[in-house]
């Protein structure tokens, strides 16, 4: 009979080494999947091969929408509507009918000069004609301004803002006080505001 001792113990060292051999494809195997899904580590996002850092966006809060006005009735489009057409009948052309409000006592209505009134003399610009209900009160100026703007309006007062140069302008507010219309503070004199 014979012996397979020395055959046996190559069998063995090749079966152990096969053996050693897939342990270590395992470990490796383990490692880049280890790495592929991440570890974190201090805060950062930790994998095998090195990676630019991407900046996590900060989520922007999401605008709080503004309440839609309740759309105007008959008689209050009617009211606008008269305001416009007295606007037209003093020589200007309203700018826009939406900055007349008629759910507030002082209203207003800014009116550049028409070509008409231009022809005329009156020189080129803005004015801004106040009302209270549905009645005329008076005009922010007997001349026109270059640059006008509404900046706010509230129940009883509107500011305007008088351009003067190309970087200064002034704010005025009206206000009423239940019987007249009074300035807060001077409007500018006319060859400050028509440039």
């Amino acid at each position: 009979m014979r012996t397979r001792g020395p055959r046996l113990s190559l069998e063995r060292a090749l079966a152990l080494l096969g053996l050693l051999g897939l342990f270590l494809v395992a470990g490796v195997c383990a490692t880049m999947i280890a790495g592929a899904a991440g570890e974190q580590k201090n805060g950062e996002l930790k994998t095998g091969a090195t990676a630019a850092a991407t900046p996590t966006r900060e989520p922007e809060p999401t605008p709080t929408p503004k309440p839609t006005p309740a759309p105007l009735t008959q008689q209050e489009l009617a009211q606008r509507r008269a305001a416009g057409q007295l606007v037209r009948q003093q020589g200007f052309d309203p700018v826009s009918l939406k900055a007349y409000h008629p759910e507030q006592t002082l209203r207003v209505l800014l009116a550049e000069s028409s070509a008409t009134s231009r022809a005329n003399g009156v020189p080129a610009g803005r004015r801004a004609f106040f009302f209270v209900g549905d009645s005329f009160i008076e005009a922010d100026a007997p001349e026109p301004s270059s640059k006008l703007r509404i900046v706010r309006q509230t129940e009883n007062t509107v500011t305007l803002a008088y351009g003067l140069t190309a970087e200064e302008e002034t704010r005025v507010r009206f206000r009423w006080d239940g019987s007249a219309l009074a300035p807060q503070s001077p409007v500018p004199p006319a060859p400050q505001r028509l440039q």
